[in-house]
Parts: structure tokens; C-alpha cells; sequence
């Protein structure tokens, strides 16, 4: 149960990341007199947290394959 959580909180993070890097692109061409001030920020912490989230998910995965018992 705790690797079920753990890649959920981490697919939260992919999510959360994803919604940034959204934001940061319609930030480009609608929202350039609200959002022009922070699109780096966006960008950076948008990309950051899709790559920890995704890395984080594999990474996890990876470990909880190796502990997988398998029946003959």
C-alpha cells in the first residue's frame, strides 16, 4: 500500500506540473499582461516537477519490481 501511495502523490506532482507548463504556454499568447512576469517560473518549476513526478514514478516502480515474488 505504501508504493500505491507513493506513486500516486508522485503522479499528483506529473499532474501538478503539467498544469504549470500549461499555464506557462497559453501564458505566451493570451494572458501575456498577467502571466508575461512569470512564464519562466512556470516553465522551470513546470518541467521540474514532471521530471521529478515521472522519474520519481519509475524509480519506484523499478524497486517494487524487484520485490515481486512470482509463483512457479
Amino acid at each position: 500500500m505504501p508504493i500505491l501511495i507513493a506513486i500516486m502523490l508522485l503522479k499528483l506532482l506529473t499532474l501538478a506540473g503539467s498544469i504549470a507548463l500549461t499555464a506557462g504556454f497559453v501564458g505566451l499568447f493570451a494572458f501575456k499582461d498577467t502571466l508575461g512576469s512569470h512564464l519562466t517560473t512556470l516553465w522551470l518549476g513546470g518541467l521540474l516537477a514532471v521530471a521529478v513526478g515521472e522519474g520519481g514514478v519509475w524509480l519506484v516502480g523499478r524497486r517494487a519490481a524487484k520485490t515481486i515474488e512470482t509463483e512457479p
